[in-house]
C-alpha cells in the first residue's frame, strides 16, 4: 500500500552475484483477459521492478533463479493478497 519494494540480494560463497527488486502493483486487464470471477480490471500483480546479474555470474542461470525465486514469492502472495500475477517491468 506504501509503494514499498523490497531489494534480494543473490551470493555465491561471499560475492554479491545479483540482486531483485520486487514491489506489489497491479495490471490492467481487458474484460475477455480477467478470470470470470474478477470483476474489476485492475488486479494485483508482484513487479520485479529491477534484476541485474554481475558479469562475472553471466551465463550461470542467476537471473533464472532470481525469476523462479519471484514466481515464488508471487505464488506465497497469492493466498495472502490475491496477487495471481508476475510482472516483469525491463529494459535491457
Amino acid at each position: 500500500q506504501a509503494g514499498i519494494s523490497a531489494p534480494h540480494l543473490a551470493y555465491d560463497g561471499d560475492t554479491l552475484v545479483g540482486f531483485i527488486t520486487l514491489a506489489m502493483s497491479t495490471v490492467r486487464l481487458e474484460k475477455h483477459e480477467r478470470p470470470a470471477e474478477a470483476p474489476v480490471s485492475t488486479l494485483p500483480a508482484l513487479l520485479v521492478a529491477q534484476l541485474a546479474v554481475d558479469k562475472s555470474a553471466h551465463g550461470r542461470g542467476v537471473g533464472t533463479w532470481l525469476l523462479r525465486f519471484a514466481s515464488g514469492v508471487a505464488q506465497s502472495l497469492r493466498h495472502q493478497a490475491g496477487c495471481r500475477y508476475l510482472a516483469v517491468d525491463c529494459d535491457t
